[in-house]
């Protein structure tokens, strides 16, 4: 991948820190309506210090969604399949290719504070490894209930019910089996000439169910979906998991000239989280192969980022800028570079509901000054506290960072901004992550 679009996802990763920071005063207004980025060109009518408030109350009501979606029924009866699983030495088949275990420890992580969001979400992600899954669905189906006592698996056979039950205890120190998992309605498609693997011809998964009930009463619903080409190349995944009021998605969609993909977290039908990019350009498996950089496989792209009401939208032309600095002499340096990355790409921090914006970010050439160590100095020696030392000096050396342009033309470094003025906030995300 060319240094460019290294660079592009640093500073798309940037304007990311920063709407995780952070909602107008209406956040109760519906932002449902999510549909991937936008550039808004008014500025919202509040001062600097106002937005960096709303940013603030933003990420509290963010972080005290995912402590209650962290709390929900369906991920601690997770947690508790999770254990009686591993201490009953649930034996059925080759446990890696059934996706239940998958999603219940990844559930299980995220709700012990062990996986933060973004990676609860990214490991929704099924594996690339492509098996027949319903062989293995037929060898295992049945009915599996933990013994308590025993603290083992019984099993009962069901080969033609096409369906896999596991009967547990809802709660981690519980003995009666009041929760069941269902893993149901697998759908597989055949494909004769696979590009994914010239070894591999055959069945692709296209289709599952997952479903958890506690004391009869659904509480968790996973979903898998996907179409393929006749390579065996995906067009089109989704997964969903609903937990309670809350669903989390994995989308993904590829016509081999379009690409896009989402990662998602919604309590009813309010964007808790939104993390999506689409790209232009030639997403064919050979052109992907044969790529000796990023902007061989990807000519335009956006990404977008939304936390609630606060969303950040990126663009980059990235055939453009790949030209306008290879043009760049070699005597040129990070002010020619941000000069290019601003004439090929836009970025853009606003509220969801009224799309008004909060800033505009632009990339700068600043200077700054580093403290160097100078270990080949003749006057390094040993301190008094037996360490080696060396003299010190400042050095001033040129940078680009991302800047924010507010309504009144003030600036502030991203870097800064989210850094100053959180603190309530930085507090509520150090006990989510359980510090």
């Amino acid at each position: 991948m060319n240094k460019p679009f290294l660079k592009f996802s640093a500073f798309v990763l940037a304007g990311a820190m920063l709407v995780a920071c952070g909602s107008d005063d209406d956040a109760s207004k519906s932002n449902e309506e999510e549909t991937g980025a936008e550039f808004p060109t008014e500025y919202a009518d509040l001062s600097v210090e106002e937005n960096k408030s709303n940013l603030e109350d933003n990420g509290i009501e963010f972080a005290n969604s995912v402590e209650a979606l962290k709390n929900s029924s369906g991920i601690e009866t997770s947690i508790a399949f999770s254990n009686f699983a591993s201490d009953g030495d649930l034996a059925i088949g080759r446990k890696s290719s059934l996706p239940i275990f998958d999603l219940v420890n990844n559930l299980r992580d995220f709700g012990r504070s062990n996986k933060p969001l973004d990676k609860t979400l990214a490991g929704m992600r099924t594996s690339e490894d492509i098996e027949s899954i319903q062989t293995e669905f037929n060898n295992v189906a049945g009915t599996y209930t933990y013994n308590s006592q025993e603290q083992v698996w019984d099993s009962v056979p069901g080969g033609g019910s096409g369906k896999i039950v596991f009967k547990f205890p809802s709660k981690e120190n519980g003995t009666t089996n009041n929760a069941e998992y269902t893993i149901y309605d697998y759908k597989g498609v055949n494909v004769s000439n696979s590009a994914v693997s010239e070894d591999y011809a055959g069945e692709y998964p296209a289709g599952l169910k997952i479903d958890l009930t506690i004391d009869g009463q659904k509480k968790l619903e996973y979903t898998f979906t996907a179409g393929y080409n006749s390579k065996g190349e995906p067009t089109s995944l989704t997964i969903s998991v609903k937990v309670d009021a809350f669903v989390l998605a994995y989308e993904v969609s590829n016509d081999g000239t379009k690409a896009s993909v989402k990662y998602s977290l919604k309590e009813n039908d309010k964007n808790l989280y939104v993390l999506g990019a689409d790209a232009e350009g030639n997403f064919d498996t050979d052109n992907i192969e044969n790529s000796s950089g990023g902007d061989d496989v990807i000519n335009k792209g956006t990404i977008y980022f939304q936390v609630l009401n606060i969303k950040f939208s990126g663009e980059i032309d990235v055939e453009a800028l790949m030209t306008d600095i290879a043009a760049i002499p070699d005597e040129g340096g990070d002010a020619e570079e941000a000069t290019a990355w601003n004439e090929n790409s836009t970025m853009v921090v606003f509220y969801a509901d009224s799309k008004t914006k909060i800033a505009e970010g632009e990339v700068v050439a600043v200077t700054k000054t580093r403290t160097v160590t100078d270990w080949w100095s003749e006057e390094c020696g040993w301190n008094e506290n037996d360490q080696w030392e060396c003299p010190t000096y400042d050095e001033e050396f040129t940078a680009k960072e991302v800047q924010l342009v507010f309504a009144d033309e003030s600036r502030m470094s991203m870097d800064m901004f989210v850094k100053t003025g959180f603190d309530e906030l930085t507090e509520k995300l150090k006990d989510l992550a359980g510090e």
